[in-house]
């Protein structure tokens, strides 16, 4: 994992941490954003989140205050429309909600059971991530 991002805090280091490209930022009038998953914390966690935003780092650093533990991108998907992201955003969760090896936490977060080694994200094409 390429490291994006690391700050110290009171309690140690935390950071950012991707293997996929960070794509450039949108700015809100251009009507276009990016979906990623991520995952909160170290691989023992099992605490992931999807999200959508115009500007991957600035939320990815928002998370790291946040959440108080190391953020690990394991997905971005192309620049689409809001309104597309969105709409993918909550088919995900409906999709995932009912899932016995997954458990929601409310704001879009999941721990996912140790058994599931991918997911499927579907926008226009469906995306495979290893988890």
């Amino acid at each position: 994992m390429e490291t994006i991002l690391e700050r110290k805090y009171v309690d140690g280091v935390r950071g950012i941490y991707s293997n996929v490209k960070i794509p450039k930022s949108f700015k809100e009038w251009d009507r276009k954003g990016y979906i990623y998953f991520i995952q909160i914390g170290d691989s023992k966690n099992h605490k992931f989140k999807i999200g959508t935003t115009c500007n991957i780092i600035q939320r990815m650093t928002q998370h790291l205050t946040n959440y108080k533990e190391s953020i690990y991108i394991l997905w971005i998907s192309p620049a689409v429309s809001v309104y597309t992201t969105l709409r993918a955003e909550d088919n995900f969760i409906l999709r995932y909600r009912e899932d016995n090896n997954f458990s929601y936490i409310p704001n879009d977060r999941f721990i996912i059971s140790e058994e599931v080694k991918e997911i499927t994200i579907k926008i226009k094409k469906e995306y495979i991530i290893q988890i």
